[in-house]
């Protein structure tokens, strides 16, 4: 009997907790759908890399240095959650994600306390937060691991400032929730300001509370909001006068300032302009923009994964959100999903300060759709307003926003691959550069137009990885090799292509100083493998035509005896963040041969070619054929070169590789008898060259 008693006990207990916690576990499940498939093949992009790069070199005191002229205050978090988390991409991938759903309960705990009367409408709100597409940006774990974390402590100080107010009358409660409200405050803007702007929120939702309690005495409440709003505003006046009078210590100014002293009336309308627009695309235009991408990817391969994943979110959606109970149906002018239309709004609008303040653009295009974030809990509560306001039936607003998301939800699958694929192509890049290029000499600049992975990693970002595999053991506050990207900001490096050129370059601190004279150029199209270039060779003709005049500057400077070709030890990716070595595949072969081919060793260049064909290995272009061929050329066997070069017509129609300057070099200076040279100038006048 007191079994069954204790067991009769125990029932309500746990269903009450099963309700409290099917939803916290219902976003759980969302935001592994959204943002969680493809965790364990994430790797390192973009800042991610400086972060690594400044740790490996530095320890803990890199951190320091690194943002020293950026965000100085961000460095202290960084400090402690690297000792957690170290250099594992899996593990920051998984600690991002746990962050995004803390984030996420957060922002519907905190809806929930405060109007607790909107219950379904938070719910609505949360998921909408959850699988926002415009922001796509969450793969740049470590990154934004600490942006969800400074979100989280915002969020924070709103609920604690609803505490508060709630304990107005205990003195010492009220005292305390207001200082940890503060403290959150701290945590959530000093040390990155994507979220100053929301700040300008909080004497709204502070009248809007208060007013609950005097429906009817607005002095009162204007008083009352004032007057909890005091310590939050000295904080946040506080902060922003600290930011503008030390500007010089961050690297991102408030340019706005010196606009506005300019031209005051201009400006403000300028700003004006571009905020409707920004908003306008946060609202509306990135739900298209999802659409769009899972549309444009409906025919192509790897289609059933999508869809699956799709459809899997409709019906988690449709679930866990389906109505038990009949909702009441008011007529539209009774429904007041316009006040949160309203202040979804107003919270867009607010939420732009501090990226238009940086003369930074906000957008759903990469790469300004990162600010998004900030913008997120307004679109999520604007959206949830739009719905409730013009559709009647709940039944039917739980199938449309299940059907909106559930695409959303594909649209961040897409772009979780996308990241995936781009990762896996650094990783092939870094892999055949060790083989290509088994040391380099200090003070080499790797130099090229563009690259096929370049979305996700600047020319700036990939000197991370660069000097963690040639210069591993180095500490000092100097890195010996760099990348440099010409078809963006790094051209100022290389302005025009000539010999002598000082390159001084910094990496927030770490210091490359070089010139042109020790350039090496290469060429990575998106299918082939990577090829560096040696004086007068040009990369395959769809990217040379691209930049004719460029390439042919670049490849003159372009110094092959900037690569060390039998290194006392080998460069070599570290297995930690690239994998183990896979050398059973073509470019393997390709890369040893190029540089059997640079040691002028043209038995190996051969033996290698066969050996690869064993495999059933083969080039995937003309220019993979280059060693090759010179190599028969150089070792007496020039009718196996013409016999080659007759079939590459067939093999590959309209790809064409620059052969003439190698046959100009092997007429030059090799000495052919009268047959071999005969052959080699037919090639020459097949190739049409003058």
């Amino acid at each position: 009997m007191d079994v069954n008693a204790a067991s009769t006990r125990k029932s309500p207990r746990i269903f009450a907790l099963a309700r409290k916690l099917w939803f916290p576990f219902f976003l759980l499940l969302l935001t592994i759908l959204t943002y969680g498939l493809l965790t364990y093949r994430q790797g390192f992009y973009l800042d991610d890399w400086y972060i690594i790069l400044f740790k490996e070199k530095l320890g803990n005191e890199g951190f320091l240095l690194y943002f020293s002229k950026d965000r100085p205050f961000l460095s202290y978090p960084y400090v402690a959650l690297m000792a957690i988390f170290g250099e594992s991409a899996v593990s920051w991938a998984i600690f991002a994600l746990v962050m995004r759903w803390v984030t996420t309960c957060t922002f519907w705990h905190l809806l929930n306390k405060l109007f607790p009367e909107k219950k379904k409408l938070w719910i609505w709100a949360a998921v909408l937060f959850t699988v926002y597409p415009g922001f796509r940006f969450h793969w740049f774990a470590i990154m934004y691991a600490f942006a969800y974390i400074f979100l989280t402590a915002y969020f924070l100080s709103f609920l604690s400032m609803g505490k508060a107010l709630e304990n107005t009358d205990r003195p010492a409660r009220y005292g305390l929730w207001t200082l940890l409200g503060l403290l959150f405050l701290l945590i959530g803007i000093v040390p990155q300001e994507y979220f100053f702007g929301m700040e300008l929120f909080r004497p709204i939702l502070l009248w809007i509370l208060i007013k609950r309690e005097y429906p009817k005495d607005r002095k009162k409440v204007l008083r009352k909001t004032l007057l909890h709003w005091l310590p939050y505003l000295a904080v946040f006046v506080g902060f922003t006068a600290y930011r503008i009078l030390h500007s010089s210590t961050y690297a991102y100014q408030v340019g706005v300032l010196d606009q506005l002293s300019a031209a005051p009336l201009p400006t403000l309308l300028g700003l004006a302009r571009q905020a409707v627009i920004s908003v306008a695309d946060a609202l509306a235009f990135s739900w298209w923009k999802a659409f769009k991408l899972v549309a444009q990817n409906r025919f192509l391969p790897g289609v059933l994964p999508l869809f699956a994943v799709i459809l899997s979110g409709l019906a988690l959606l449709l679930v866990g959100l389906w109505p038990r109970k009949k909702g009441e149906m008011l007529p539209f002018r009774k429904r007041q999903g316009w006040h949160l239309m309203l202040a979804g709004l107003f919270l867009c609008f607010v939420s732009l300060i501090p990226f238009y303040a940086g003369g930074f653009e906000v957008s759903s295009s990469f790469p300004w759709n990162r600010f998004l974030l900030a913008l997120t809990p307004g679109v999520a509560i604007f959206l949830t307003g739009a719905l409730e306001q013009f559709f009647r039936s709940d039944k039917l607003k739980v199938v449309l926003l299940a059907l909106v998301c559930s695409v959303a939800v594909g649209s961040q699958y897409l772009t979780s691959l996308d990241f995936v694929k781009n990762w896996e192509r650094q990783k092939d890049f870094f892999w055949q550069l060790s083989w290509r290029a088994p040391g380099l000499e200090p003070g080499t600049a790797l130099v090229t137009s563009e690259i096929s992975f370049g979305k996700y990693f600047s020319g700036t970002a990939l000197n991370g990885p660069l000097n963690l595999i040639y210069s591993p053991t180095d500490t000092s506050q100097n890195i010996n090799n760099i990348i440099l990207l010409l078809d963006g900001p790094q051209k100022e490096y290389v302005p025009e292509y000539v010999t002598g050129l000082s390159i001084d370059y910094n990496l927030r601190g770490l210091q490359f100083n070089g010139n042109t004279d020790k350039l090496l150029v290469f060429s990575m199209p998106d299918d082939n493998c990577l090829r560096v270039l040696s004086p007068g060779e040009l990369p395959d003709e769809d990217i040379s035509a691209r930049k004719p005049s460029l390439w042919q500057g670049l490849t003159a400077l372009s110094r092959l005896e900037t690569i060390i070709t039998d290194p006392a030890q080998a460069a070599l990716p570290p297995e930690r963040f690239f994998g183990p070595e896979n050398r059973n595949q073509w470019c393997y072969y390709f890369e040893k041969a190029d540089l059997a081919r640079q040691k002028q060793d043209w038995a190996a260049v051969i033996q290698l070619y066969d050996d690869a064909l064993k495999l059933d290995f083969g080039p995937n272009g003309t220019s993979e054929y280059v060693p090759l061929l010179e190599a028969y050329l150089r070792s007496d066997q020039v009718e196996k070169a013409y016999q080659l070069h007759d079939q590459l017509f067939d093999w590959f129609p309209g790809d064409r590789a620059h052969w003439c300057t190698l046959f100009w070099n092997v007429l030059a200076d090799q000495d052919l008898s009268a047959a071999d040279q005969a052959l080699v100038t037919e090639m020459l006048t097949r190739e049409g060259c003058r």
